[in-house]
Parts: C-alpha cells; structure tokens; sequence
C-alpha cells in the first residue's frame, strides 16, 4: 500500500508538470490544459496531506489502510479528468460510477480514522464519517457549480450530457448510494478491512 501511494503521488506531479508545460497537442483537445495542471498538483498535496496532519499516526497501519483508500478515491476521479468521464458519449455515465465509490472510500477512511486511530466508539465513528462525507459531496457540488460557470465545457461536469440540474441531483444520489453501502457493510462486518495488509 505504501508503494502504491507513493507512485500515485509522484504519478500526479509528473503530470501536473506535463499538463502545466508540455505543448497542448501532446493531449487531446477537450483537456483543459493549466486547470488540469493545477488539479494534478492538488491531487498530489491532498494525497500526502494525512502524513502532514497526522504525524504521529504515520506508522500505523490502520493509518496506511485510511490513507491508502484516499488515494484510490483520488484516483478513480484524476482518471475521469483523463477521459473517463466522457464514457457518456458512449451511453456510460462514469461520473455516476465515480460518485458511488469515491464517497464508499471515503466512508471507510474516515471510520477507520475515527474509530481506529482515535479511538471513538463504533456507532459515533460511523455517523460521523457518513455525515463527514456527505457534506464533502455537497461542498464538491458547489465546486462543480462554480467550475461550470468558469468553462463553456466543464472539467468537472462531463458525467451526462443533460442539464446541470439533472447531473447534480444523480450525483447526490450516488454519493448517498455509496456512503449507505459503506455503512451497511461495516455494520455488518464490524471490522471492517481489518485484515488487510498494509505492506
């Protein structure tokens, strides 16, 4: 998991250098080329920013598994910025894919961060990482509105070809799908990806 973090972050700076330097014909046309720099770049200091603020906690492996589900949450949406996204063309709304298991992610980080590392009680860990979450999504949909205003074609908003308005209420949707699926399996299981490795 370690390893798998790092190459992800070094992933991201290579490529927000490319995205912010490298001519625009290197790309396809529909990138926006300086706010993908900019994202890529973000992505990256959002990936390493736990071992910023949770020092003390950075070689625990309870800490990689949280951090390790961040990254993947980053991940599943850098690669729709690359193209994914634009799978509705082709009848696929990734987007909505992505707004199921982004939020599924970060539920469980969130709950292994409460419950494990700080050591709350199993309902108010899981609570709070589903509300937790939850506001995240409404705040991400705020930045959507606001990138969508930037750009004639939006970076953010390529998940349905329809209006803005029917793209913010499926995304709600599916980050609530994602963080009760989340919720349902670690009521079940109690303890959850508790046996996976970090190494």
């Amino acid at each position: 998991m370690n390893i798998f973090i790092k190459v992800s972050f070094i992933i991201y700076i290579i490529g927000g250098a490319l995205f912010l330097t490298a001519p625009s014909d290197w790309f396809p046309s529909f990138y926006h080329m300086p706010s993908m720099g900019i994202l890529a770049f973000a992505s990256a200091f959002l990936i390493w920013l736990p071992r910023l603020v949770f020092k003390k906690y950075k070689e625990s492996s309870h800490f990689v598994k949280f951090q390790f589900l961040i990254t993947i949450g980053i991940l599943i949406n850098g690669l729709g910025g690359l193209g994914l996204y634009r799978l509705y063309l082709v009848g696929f709304e990734y987007d909505k894919l992505a707004h199921f298991l982004t939020p599924l992610l970060l539920t469980f980080a969130f709950f292994i961060l409460f419950k494990y590392m700080w050591g709350w009680d199993f309902k108010k860990s899981l609570f709070s990482s589903a509300i937790l979450v939850l506001s995240l999504g409404f705040l991400w949909e705020g930045f959507e509105q606001i990138a969508n205003l930037m750009f004639s074609e939006s970076v953010f908003i390529l998940g349905g070809g329809g209006s803005v308005l029917r793209d913010t209420i499926l995304d709600v949707v599916s980050n609530i799908l994602g963080i009760t699926t989340a919720s349902i399996y670690i009521l079940k299981k109690k303890e959850p990806i508790s046996g996976v490795r970090a190494h």
